[in-house]
């Protein structure tokens, strides 16, 4: 994974599935037509210079916001040159370093998030999951958000929608999920809070551009 979503599980998942010649499908099911009433939250407006910190764990990790590919959100970690680019829709693209290689590629991209969100929301997609160390994996994610509710973390309170994540290697029967749950906050326009298999990330400081 990147900093932030887990994109594939890892092993072998077997067969011909795995291969470099696989295309991403994309969104596969969503929810369009949000509630006459109730909250929704738009897609974020970034400007560069924003600064987010998180802690999971002792790891300790800061991201700088600077423009992305296609006018996107691009990361760069920890001032080390490696960056993580995601969508105008916040969908995530990959990773790149410092000599301009992406070791890590999501086709077409992960919709971790999907604007506008509403409590209720529900989403699907395929996506390919790429690095040079191993074959390329096709992941099938559903999302659902259920929730707002005020959470508190080190950087502050927020008010946040809730999301869960749920994602498999496609087409293997036996690909075991894995269940992400995360808190959106429009405030900061970014998760605040994330639990992966138990390991919790949390916003400790952000400062605006």
């Amino acid at each position: 994974m990147a900093l932030m979503v887990p994109a594939c599980q890892s092993g072998n998942a077997g067969g011909d599935v795995l291969s470099q010649e696989l295309v991403g499908k994309g969104i596969l099911s969503l929810d369009e037509t949000p509630p006459q009433l109730g909250e929704r939250a738009e897609a974020p407006q970034w400007r560069a210079g924003t600064r987010l910190v998180f802690r999971r764990g002792s790891l300790r990790t800061e991201l700088v916001s600077g423009v992305g590919p296609d006018g996107g959100l691009s990361f760069e970690l920890d001032g080390s040159g490696r960056k993580q680019h995601f969508g105008p829709q916040l969908e995530e693209l990959g990773l790149e370093i410092a000599d301009g290689s992406r070791p890590l590629r999501l086709d077409p991209g992960d919709p971790w998030l999907h604007f506008p969100l509403w409590p209720g929301k529900r989403w699907s997609a395929h996506f390919v999951s790429r690095t040079d160390s191993r074959p390329a994996v096709p992941i099938e994610a559903r999302y659902h958000c259920d929730a707002v509710e005020e959470i508190t973390t080190p950087a502050g309170r927020f008010h946040c929608f809730r999301i869960w994540r749920t994602s498999r290697v496609a087409e293997v029967a036996t690909s075991k999920e894995r269940t992400s749950l995360y808190w959106y906050a429009p405030a900061v326009g970014f998760v605040v809070r994330r639990l992966d298999d138990g390991e919790l990330l949390e916003l400790i400081e952000y400062s605006r551009g």
